[in-house]
């Protein structure tokens, strides 16, 4: 009994945590974190702030599938990572693929 009901937890919590792209079905989650590990950061956030790369992201965001961005410590404050990267994603209308250590990746 015991043998069933940890496929079930372990994918109840893996399903917590997707994107909302992944939910969607545009791709599946193995494929994103494949082409997120294989992306170069190509966006920095420093102490200018999240409004200083919205435009950036979003324009990267059209040309690529996956784009990674770096926040630095001056940008994180006393915020988490997580919650910089949710703001961000939410200001270019896009998803959060996960966030690891201080790096953040999207998609859209």
């Amino acid at each position: 009994m015991t043998r069933h009901l940890l496929p079930l937890a372990a994918s109840a919590y893996s399903e917590r945590f997707k994107s909302d792209a992944v939910k969607s079905g545009i791709m599946n989650e193995q494929e994103l974190r494949r082409q997120a590990h294989d992306a170069e950061v190509t966006v920095w956030v420093g102490k200018a702030g999240l409004d200083a790369v919205v435009d950036e992201l979003s324009d990267q965001l059209t040309e690529r599938n996956v784009v990674k961005v770096k926040f630095l410590r001056a940008a994180r404050g006393g915020t988490t990572t997580e919650a910089l990267a949710t703001d961000l994603a939410n200001r270019v209308n896009a998803s959060v693929v996960y966030t690891r250590g201080h790096t953040g990746v999207f998609h859209r």
